[in-house]
């Protein structure tokens, strides 16, 4: 832990020469919590931004999913969820019993 200084900026703390020059001290300042909670606010919203021009298929898709999941509820979207898991599991399957090595 840190000493308190109190009194003025100036410092010659560790220094036992009588005739140095004085050096100012350095402050000390304390970023207040909405500064860095608006940076990161704005670092999430630039990493939103990023995903979805990167992965516009994942973005639609996770889109959809989220209205569905506000608009109807969490069954609909399971069974949407569900539907999606069955067609890939379905065609994943289909395609390696018609594959000639497999």
């Amino acid at each position: 832990m840190r000493k308190v200084v109190t009194g003025e900026q100036l410092a010659q703390i560790y220094n036992p020469d009588p005739f140095a020059r004085p050096i100012w001290r350095a402050p000390v300042y304390q970023t207040p919590a909405g500064i860095i909670v608006l940076a990161q606010l704005v670092r999430l919203l630039a990493w939103i931004i990023r995903m979805i021009l990167r992965h516009p298929v994942a973005a639609t898709a996770a889109a959809v999913l989220a209205f569905i999941w506000v608009s109807i509820g969490w069954i609909a979207a399971s069974a949407l969820v569900g539907w999606a898991v069955l067609v890939l599991v379905t065609w994943c399957t289909s395609g390696r019993l018609r594959s000639p090595g497999g």
